[in-house]
């Protein structure tokens, strides 16, 4: 990681006894950290943060963020993709899904959904999540307050049918 100063404000001012003295105002720097760096200190912290047991769930989070789309945060998981995962990661299928749905408890991924225009219907969109906008985020930033709005909106409605259910 490098640091560097960009700008330094700085201001002469005259105390008590006549003394004129430079103080500083402001000063700014830029930080330049390598992504191998920010993913390696962040995959630390996600983990315990999330409490995520095992290595597969931070695995598979890691490579939802690479993926995600901009401005939406979405990941499209084809039948392929999730093959490619499944192997190169050398995990079963059944702990690949255990991963997805630790991470979906947890909050650090969203199932997508869709409401019907006709029916009102809401439809799960098999095989696409979206990651927590307040974790990781890509793009503009007014897109992403619109998204952690609707990342929360949808685990309420979750929350909520499940205690309608239950009752």
């Amino acid at each position: 990681m490098t640091k560097r100063l960009v700008e330094d404000f700085e201001q002469v001012i005259t105390d008590e006894n006549g003394i004129e003295r430079v103080r500083t105002k402001k000063r700014v720097f830029t930080h330049k950290a390598t992504a191998e760096n920010f993913y390696y200190v962040f995959a630390n912290y996600v983990g315990w943060m999330y409490d995520l047991r095992g290595g597969v769930a931070l695995r598979i989070l890691l490579f939802f963020m690479e993926h995600a789309q901009l401005n939406t945060g979405k990941v499209m998981l084809t039948t392929g993709m999730r093959q490619v995962i499944i192997e190169d990661m050398e995990i079963s299928k059944s702990a690949f899904a255990k991963a997805i749905r630790q991470l979906v408890d947890v909050k650090a991924i969203s199932e997508v959904f869709r409401k019907n225009k006709q029916t009102g219907e809401i439809i799960k969109l098999k095989g696409e999540y979206m990651i927590n906008p307040e974790m990781l985020w890509k793009g503009d930033k007014d897109k992403r307050a619109e998204l952690i709005v609707e990342f929360k909106a949808i685990y309420e409605d979750e929350l909520t049918e499940n205690t309608q259910e239950e009752e």
